[in-house]
């Protein structure tokens, strides 16, 4: 389980709404968007870290869910092709740092893995 025991030095945050309107799954009626469809912080951590976050709402025409880790040892990166945490499909991937960072990525062993 990854664990953050930092605490952020910096946050800032933008909250925007890029639609007026949405249709309703259920009914098909279309009705106001009256809340912030798009939302992105970013922070500093203490150790010197930065974090960023976008949240967008609706369906993406690339990826609806993406969560990348950088490392100083490895990047994961975790995808789904629908935006919810809560719904199967995950797909892991991961490159293991094998060399010292000044190495291209290019020649990292890749170790990709799905899970659902």
């Amino acid at each position: 389980m990854f664990a953050l025991d930092e605490e952020f030095l910096s946050v800032s945050g933008t909250l925007v709404s890029r639609r007026a309107t949405i249709r309703m799954m259920e009914s098909k009626e279309v009705v106001p968007l009256d809340v912030a469809d798009q939302i992105a912080f970013t922070g500093k951590l203490t150790s010197g870290g930065v974090v960023t976050s976008h949240f967008r709402g609706g369906l993406s025409r690339a990826t609806n869910f993406h969560v990348e880790i950088n490392g100083s040892r490895g990047d994961l990166l975790l995808t789904n092709p629908v935006g919810y945490i809560g719904l199967g499909g995950f797909k892991l991937m991961g490159r293991k740092q094998t060399r010292p960072s000044t190495q291209s990525p290019s020649r990292t062993t890749s170790a990709p893995t799905t899970t659902s």
